[in-house]
């Protein structure tokens, strides 16, 4: 079996579907699994510019799922001086409101202690609506009434907490953590342009990439538009090519003028399977304001890691027509792998 491209540290494996003469596995390593409730530490309700705090205590009772948990949010939309909307006001939150209400998330993990700081976005980035006046032609806010942070937790037969412990205390076994490195990369497309090339990627080819295109007015900030419309603009194809590999390069052909995209849309859905949260897109929201591109880049699927090709990722659109005004592209890059693939740490109680 050729084992070129394969990460130092990994195990090697196939494929769960490849594996057609072993029993069905059952797991018997949980006993319970429940939720916490994890509030906010500091006062966020009154002043919308203080960052949220979030403390999840250590606990050497369970082990903690953080991929599981979820927060829970309770607001509403008020005028910029906290009264009700009136029957008059139009606004509502954007599409995809959950990613657009917050800025930036940062985890930071203390042994097993884990504290969150959440910045929150201003009402003109996640709200759309009419715009009132020129003077002030956003009046509205949102305003948090509650949040709480479920934290996804199991209790484990006392055997395996016995084997992990064990293997801490004769220092022979290391928390391995699959690293999983995301990023974004954005270009603008100027206007009276009918096609687009440019280098996306160069080193390690990742898992997965989305491309996805704004219209820069939205994207740049309009009260009027969603920051999150993904639009097609009337592109015919969109290839993928590596540099020097011939059977790498991967076309998408499209007829969106006629809806004729059920190409791009299967892609999509193979991309971001139901297994990892899944896309949850139908065909009609995927020709309004769902638009994406997608390409599955690893032979391994979304399943751990395959082998790593190495070299220049380049992306080709072609338009029907010139675009009539400048657009943005952004290229969401996913990773499941950095250079050493797995993350070993030993003084890292996070599942303890």
């Amino acid at each position: 079996m050729d084992e070129s491209g394969v990460l130092e540290g990994a195990t090697k494996s196939i494929r769960a579907s490849l594996d057609l003469f072993s029993p069905w596995q059952q797991d018997i390593s949980t006993v319970t699994e429940d939720y916490l409730k994890v509030y906010p530490t500091n006062a966020y309700k009154s002043d919308d510019q203080v960052p949220i705090e979030l403390l999840y205590p250590k606990s050497y009772n369970y082990y903690t799922s953080c991929a599981e948990s979820y927060l829970y949010i309770k607001f509403k939309i008020v005028k910029q001086n906290g009264s009700d909307l009136a029957a008059t006001d139009v606004v509502a939150p954007g599409q995809q409101f959950g990613q657009q209400l917050f800025s930036s998330v940062h985890v930071f993990v203390n042994g097993c202690e884990i504290r969150i700081r959440i910045v929150r976005s201003s009402a003109k980035e996640c709200l759309v609506g009419a715009k009132v006046n020129e003077t002030n032609p956003f009046p509205y806010k949102i305003q948090y009434e509650d949040m709480v942070l479920y934290v996804k937790r199991y209790t484990l037969d006392p055997s395996v907490v016995e084997y992990h412990q064990d293997l801490l205390r004769k220092n022979l076994g290391r928390y391995q953590y699959p690293v999983f490195n995301h990023s974004c990369k954005s270009w603008s497309i100027p206007k009276e342009a009918s096609n687009f090339s440019e280098i996306l990627y160069t080193g390690k080819i990742p898992s997965r990439i989305i491309v996805v295109m704004i219209a820069s007015e939205a994207y740049n900030g309009s009260i009027e538009k969603d920051r999150l419309t993904f639009e097609d603009f009337g592109v015919t194809s969109a290839t993928i090519s590596l540099a020097g590999d011939s059977k790498f390069e991967r076309t998408i052909n499209l007829d969106t003028a006629n809806s004729n995209v059920l190409e791009g849309y299967h892609l999509l859905l193979e991309a971001i399977p139901k297994v990892e949260g899944g896309s949850w897109i139908d065909r009609k929201e995927y020709m309004n304001g769902a638009f994406m591109l997608a390409y599955q880049l690893s032979p391994a699927g979304t399943n751990g890691v395959g082998k790593l090709l190495n070299g220049q990722l380049k992306l080709q659109l072609l338009f029907k027509t010139a675009l009539t005004a400048p657009v943005e592209l952004l290229v969401i890059i996913l990773c499941n792998y950095l250079p050493r693939c797995l993350a070993s740490v030993t003084n890292l109680n996070l599942f303890t």
